[in-house]
């Protein structure tokens, strides 16, 4: 799946491809049931989204959890996203899941102006729950 790395990048900017096969074969592992990687194709074959996610046990049931929802692309970015979203709520309803939980971690996609891409979560009744930051710390990236 060496083609997703650039949708990848948009999220995590330093993955490497030798670090996104290891993490794709963690997704994709012998027990599929436990995860996977979803991608969303446009009509001339590119890659136009991608989301990676776990199916997680809890206490009360399962947890479905998006790790990395992706959106790339200049058109149809809405589209995508529902799309992408409708596959969410199969994955939910598939695995019998109590709660989704999604990291849209590009920063472009957060600032949202147009709201293309946090538009149909609403829209599905998802609800913004908090923001991730991130910092790296020069002297442990360094090791």
């Amino acid at each position: 799946m060496p083609q997703a790395l650039p949708l990848i990048r948009l999220a995590r900017p330093d993955m490497t491809l030798a670090r996104w096969r290891r993490q794709a074969r963690h997704y994709l592992g012998a027990n599929s049931r436990s995860g996977g990687i979803l991608v969303v194709k446009g009509a001339r074959g590119y890659l136009q989204g991608i989301l990676t996610y776990r199916i997680e046990p809890l206490s009360g049931g399962t947890r479905l959890t998006v790790d990395d929802f992706v959106v790339g692309g200049l058109v149809d970015r809405g589209a995508t996203a529902a799309m992408m979203l409708g596959a969410v709520d199969d994955l939910a309803a598939t695995h019998g899941c109590a709660s989704v939980h999604t990291t849209i971690a590009d920063s472009a996609h957060v600032l949202d102006l147009d709201g293309k891409v946090l538009g149909p979560f609403r829209d599905r009744g998802h609800r913004l729950a908090g923001c991730k930051l991130t910092k790296t710390v020069a002297r442990a990236a360094a090791r």
